[in-house]
């Protein structure tokens, strides 16, 4: 999903960092589905990393929860029912 979003490696260390920081230390798990947690994961430091590292002056474009959906939708694994 991340490279298909063209996201750097550093963001995609963190995504994994956040997704696994919430399966251990948090409740977050409890009655959904591990994709929710990661979609969610990928827009938040996503939108962090814009925020701060300063993407927005640089030209680098925001990527929306749309787009990002958009993109899940594409995957092979993805199922209409899920």
């Amino acid at each position: 999903l991340c490279i298909a979003l063209g996201m750097a490696f550093l963001i995609q260390s963190q995504i994994c960092k956040t997704v696994l920081h919430a399966l251990v230390k948090t409740t977050l798990p409890f009655d959904r589905h591990l994709d929710q947690l990661i979609l969610c994961a990928v827009y938040a430091v996503g939108k962090v990393y814009w925020k701060s590292a300063g993407a927005a002056a640089s030209g680098v474009q925001e990527t929306t929860f749309k787009e990002i959906i958009a993109c899940y939708k594409t995957l092979p694994h993805y199922s209409r029912l899920t």
